[in-house]
């Protein structure tokens, strides 16, 4: 349960290093921007995520059976329950990470940074939202909770998440 989540919080779309990708890959990368040691621009590559939407596919078709148990899991770890953390690889998010990550964007994932080796669980909740969000209905209900907590780290992330929830991309305000 833990891996297909883990899938799932990479999203869609990969930006992966030149040297990563193997032999002409099935998809045509898109170049965008991004810079070495030398200061030299490292052209990454965006491509599809394929472990993403077998784990998206595999969520759907057994959302009736799994939705429990991904609830709990989420829930367990959203309030730090010890049992819960000690047997996952999501993380809540401290305040060094939440110091080290950059604004939460739709923006694709680049392989080799911290959010691809440990996803937080609200990466986790955002994107489970956008492939089943049924099984998010006690999950939402919990992180509402968290807008009254005294970290102000957690209250200005669950914020973010709830704002990239309930805005509909096509609204246009202005």
């Amino acid at each position: 349960l833990d891996e297909l989540l883990v899938c799932v919080a990479k999203g869609p779309i990969l930006l992966v290093h030149p040297a990563m990708m193997r032999g002409g890959g099935t998809t045509s990368p898109k170049k965008s921007g991004g810079s070495n040691s030398k200061g030299k621009a490292i052209k990454l590559q965006q491509v599809t995520n394929q472990s993403y939407y077998m784990s998206a596919n595999i969520l759907r078709k057994t959302e009736s059976r799994v939705s429990t148990p991904v609830a709990a899991l989420l829930n367990g770890v959203l309030n730090n329950d010890p049992l819960t953390t000690k047997h996952t690889s999501i993380i809540c998010g401290s305040e060094e990470a939440a110091e080290d990550e950059e604004e939460i964007t739709d923006t694709p994932l680049a392989i080799g940074t911290r959010a691809e080796t440990k996803p937080d669980v609200y990466t986790v909740i955002y994107e489970l939202h956008r492939v089943a969000p049924s099984i998010l209905t006690t999950v939402i209900g919990n992180v509402t909770t968290h807008l009254s907590n005294p970290d102000v780290v957690k209250r200005l992330r669950v914020t973010k998440l709830l704002g990239r929830l309930f805005y509909p991309p096509a609204v246009n305000i202005m």
